[in-house]
């Protein structure tokens, strides 16, 4: 039995729309989750050679996603406890959002004040059916972070689709097809 998982070419595949840069915490990635949508964001992103750090609302469990990535494949992962998620939100530059709905952290993030750091950011979102950064919260963050870009679930599902169809199929996709269809 041979077993395949396209989550993670769904990553890859928003990853590569980000241009990567020099520098420390130029490249950090902050993972909210540690289901399966959120292991596959892990393996991508420290294939990618990006910094990451995990948080979830169980601790414990961003504990041993970290450790298991550490240990079995060699990556250096950070877990964080989600009370420290409003202060990583700020300073990493990508954010790969893979819970089904809102944190309240999320609605408590100031936004106002201070210098906010990286001026660029990312945020990249698992959920294509109903979403958790609404247009009414992207627009908050819009305005702190005039750089935005969000790129929702579909990317991330498309992503996806073309993984597994050269898997099921052993043929290149018609891309654009696939793209109009979504």
């Amino acid at each position: 039995i041979k077993a395949y998982n396209s989550d993670t070419e769904g990553v890859m595949a928003c990853l590569r729309k980000i241009p990567l840069r020099k520098g420390r915490l130029a490249n950090t990635v902050l993972i909210v989750g540690c289901g399966g949508a959120a292991k596959a964001a892990t393996y991508a992103a420290c294939k990618m050679g990006l910094d990451v750090i995990i948080t979830n609302r169980t601790h414990e469990k961003s504990l041993e996603l970290a450790k298991e990535f550490t240990e079995k494949y060699g990556f250096n992962v950070l877990a964080i406890e989600l009370s420290h998620f409003k202060f990583c939100f700020k300073k990493a530059r990508i954010i790969i959002y893979t819970l089904p709905s809102p944190i309240p952290a999320l609605e408590e993030i100031h936004f106002k004040g201070g210098r906010i750091l990286p001026r660029e950011k990312y945020i990249i979102e698992a959920n294509y059916k109903n979403p958790a950064f609404t247009d009414d919260l992207l627009k908050k963050f819009k305005e702190a972070y005039p750089k935005l870009k969000y790129i929702g679930g579909k990317t991330w599902l498309l992503g996806q689709a073309i993984g597994g169809y050269e898997l099921f199929t052993g043929k290149k996709p018609d891309i654009e097809a696939m793209s109009k269809v979504l």
